[in-house]
């Protein structure tokens, strides 16, 4: 973990400061540590309070991809009406992240457990040892049974009214469970789109667990017979 002199010129406006403060102000951290990871929307810093570490996710405010941001949350239907500025869209993004890990907590359990959402900033668990988050999926080693426990979950999370809509082996991190991460993209089932995502998200775990020569029969009879 580091940190950079663009990243921090990209993340901490005023107003993300003054949201940082106000989480300072309330106990929830009182360091931050350093870069996690840098996201096309977002960066997650690793803070602390003592020896308690947390993850911090700021929603960027300046970016270069504004329409494409908003036709994208407009699709779910929780979402009634967004401001048309850049820090209002960021600030809707983290609030629609923060409601989706807490019904994703509800539903799995294996999420990272939000605590706060401020602004344009979400804290939530940090998953990792020593100050280094759990590996992605994409770089440990899988067997059957994990194939069978992420293809229960995202079931649980539909029949639950949750797609998680961005998931592949990039966002879940492989520790003593298998969790799910990154969860900006995701829509209430009720949403027009929510059964093409989801069928996507079952098709990119079918995808990934077959490169890794494991059988994933289990998941290609269910969407065979898929409607909803």
């Amino acid at each position: 973990m580091h940190w950079e002199n663009e990243t921090e010129n990209l993340v901490f406006d005023k107003r993300t400061l003054l949201n940082i403060a106000k989480l300072m102000r309330k106990g929830i951290f009182d360091k931050m540590e350093g870069l996690i990871s840098q996201g096309k929307e977002a960066n997650v810093f690793l803070a602390s309070q003592g020896n308690n570490y947390v993850a911090v996710k700021i929603y960027r405010i300046e970016t270069t991809n504004f329409h494409n941001r908003i036709k994208y949350l407009l699709q779910d239907p929780r979402i009634k009406k967004v401001k048309h500025t850049q820090y209002d869209l960021a600030r809707a993004y983290a609030s629609r992240e923060f409601k989706n890990l807490q019904l994703a907590y509800e539903l799995i359990k294996d999420v990272p457990r939000p605590f706060y959402h401020e602004g344009n900033v979400i804290v939530m668990d940090f998953l990792g040892e020593e100050k280094v988050p759990y590996p992605q999926l994409l770089n440990a080693d899988v067997s059957k049974e994990d194939f069978l426990d992420l293809f229960g979950k995202l079931k649980r999370l539909w029949e639950g009214g949750l797609v998680h809509a961005d998931f592949s082996e990039y966002n879940i991190l492989k520790g003593p469970k298998n969790y799910i991460i990154d969860w900006g993209q995701g829509l209430s089932k009720k949403s027009e789109m929510a059964q093409e995502y989801f069928k996507r998200d079952v098709e990119n775990l079918i995808r990934f667990f077959k490169k890794r020569d494991v059988d994933v029969s289990e998941a290609e009879e269910y969407l065979a017979t898929f409607k909803g």
